[in-house]
């Protein structure tokens, strides 16, 4: 569950969760927040791309490296 929190400590939880590299540029993600509940049994890719969709971002998806843009 996040509320409210910015999306580069959402991505950082990603990461330790998953086991997976998110990469994005601070400033494309600077003023961006998330507020949202998901379940462990949700993959990674669905929920980056929920919150891309939420956000006008874009996912890239190279091995088990996210490279998130504007």
């Amino acid at each position: 569950m996040f509320n409210n929190q910015p999306l580069a400590q959402v991505f950082k939880q990603l990461e330790e969760m998953y086991g997976v590299e998110i990469v994005y540029e601070e400033a494309d993600i600077q003023k961006m927040y998330f507020i949202g509940k998901f379940s462990k049994n949700d993959s990674v890719s669905t929920i980056l791309n929920q919150i891309a969709s939420l956000n006008n971002l874009t996912v890239t998806r190279t091995n088990s490296t996210y490279i998130i843009r504007k």
